[in-house]
């Protein structure tokens, strides 16, 4: 009866349980993977949404107070309203109200002003 070759120094023999293992392994990582990576991009489109609303919510509030006038901006924006604004240290709201020529009104006056 002949003898199955031996493998070679150094090298071992795959054994069925070892192969059953990769089979079952392999396409579960795949699978983990890609659900943790769904679940991720589901959350942060969740969150982002919400951020946004928030911010939203705030630049239309801050925009109902202002009224032009012949030559800029009057702003109806009384300083306890401005620290209700400002109040979280965690979650920091920047905002910087500016005339159309770009002469600061109020807010954050280090804020860089938007594209053209």
């Amino acid at each position: 009866m002949a003898e199955s070759p031996s493998p070679a120094p150094g090298r071992f023999a795959p054994t069925l349980r070892r192969q059953l293992l990769l089979w079952l392994l392999l396409p579960q990582l795949v699978l983990w993977l890609a659900g943790g990576l769904a679940a991720y991009q589901l959350a942060e489109r969740y969150t982002n949404a919400a951020v946004d609303a928030s911010l939203l919510q705030a630049s239309r509030a801050l925009a109902r107070q202002l009224r032009p006038l012949d030559n800029g901006l009057l702003i109806d924006f009384p300083r306890a309203a401005q620290d209700v604004l400002e109040a979280d240290p965690d979650d920091r709201l920047h905002y910087m109200v500016s005339t159309p020529p770009g002469a600061f009104i109020l807010g954050n006056h280090q804020l860089p002003l938007p594209p053209a």
